[in-house]
């Protein structure tokens, strides 16, 4: 059985949900979105794990068939909860891969709403970078068999991952997932001197570019004011750049193991004086991080907590560095809630 216990941190002003899962036993199969091995995930929040369309009867007679119903989903999962794949369009884009796919049906008369998915370290959207086999968009039940011991909890992240891209669409949202610099290893804003020094970061160029390919209609028809964005690691650390470098662009934010945009690769994560219109930030965190500590998110937490600014941080007693099992339905639930 599992236990979910919610707790509101002490010294904090503002909200904290602290998501702690207790299981019975050892050795737990990991679920989908999931946790460490050894043991058993709280799995994602707001949405289905799978999307059926049925068909119709053949009638006899003169008895058309039944037409068969849409797809409910521009994903499908299957035949296990961890093979799971959504359809995707790509484009070049500043020289760079960037995979992209608007909901199935039509868009509101304003356009969908856009969140822009900030990859990880060596996690490319494309499949070209070693620890994401096929790429963001796509998970398999044996991609992560290599990785050992670590195999259900790596399999684990890459199925929570697609699952976030399976509900942001699902949801109504517009997704775009580019690619990072040097060859999706990590972004910018972790690397020296381009942390501090932005305008000329080759990221910063790719971002301008991209951007404006998007309000051009290039990557489908998008609201061109209801941008979100959400990033793991790196790409966690990227999606604060959104709120220090793009004032006013973004409506809401998800950071997942990760902190301020310059706190990569830094033991202690100093946070200076924030915009006054930092977008509402939600944090999703893993207790037991050991690359990007608690004590960094958290200092960016208080850090909007004490200049009043709208934030939310759901943290897992069981995960490491990675996507917590909440991310999914917690993300979406946090762009739904800042139209």
């Amino acid at each position: 059985m599992t236990l979910l216990a919610s707790l509101v941190r002490p010294r904090m002003i503002g909200a904290l949900w602290i998501a702690s899962t207790l299981a019975a036993g050892c050795g737990a199969q990991a679920t989908p979105g999931g946790a460490d091995p050894g043991s058993a995930g709280t799995g994602a929040i707001g949405g289905s794990n799978g999307d059926q369309s049925g068909g119709g009867a053949t009638g006899g007679g003169d008895v058309a068939p039944a037409p068969a119903p849409p797809p409910a989903s521009r994903c499908t999962v299957g035949p296990t909860v961890h093979d799971i794949e959504c359809s995707h369009e790509s484009a070049t884009i500043g020289g760079r891969s960037v995979l992209w796919q608007t909901p199935l049906g039509l868009p509101p008369p304003t356009g969908w709403p856009l969140a822009v998915i900030y990859q990880g370290s060596l996690l490319s959207p494309d499949g070209s970078a070693p620890l994401e086999p096929h790429g963001m968009w796509k998970t398999t039940a044996t991609d992560a068999a290599s990785d050992g011991i670590f195999a259900d909890y790596a399999l684990a992240q890459l199925t929570t991952q697609t699952t976030v891209i399976k509900q942001l669409l699902d949801g109504g949202y517009a997704v775009v997932t580019p690619t990072a610099d040097t060859a999706g290893f990590a972004w910018d804003t972790n690397l020296p001197p381009w942390d501090v020094d932005w305008p000329p970061a080759p990221d910063s160029t790719f971002l301008t570019a991209l951007f404006a390919a998007i309000s051009g209609g290039q990557l489908g028809p998008v609201s061109a004011t209801r941008w979100y964005a959400t990033g793991i690691s790196s790409g966690g650390f990227m999606t604060s750049r959104m709120a220090v470098s793009y004032d006013g662009r973004f409506r809401a934010l998800a950071i997942a193991a990760g902190s301020y945009a310059t706190c990569g690769g830094v033991p202690i994560c100093t946070v200076p004086a924030l915009p006054t219109d930092h977008p509402p930030t939600l944090f999703l965190h893993g207790a037991q991080d050991p690359l990007v500590p608690l004590s960094q998110m958290y200092a960016y937490y208080d850090a909007l907590v004490t200049m009043g600014g709208e934030t939310k941080a759901i943290v897992d007693a069981n995960t490491k560095h990675g996507w917590i099992p909440e991310s999914p339905g917690a993300i979406v639930s946090w762009f739904d809630s800042h139209p």
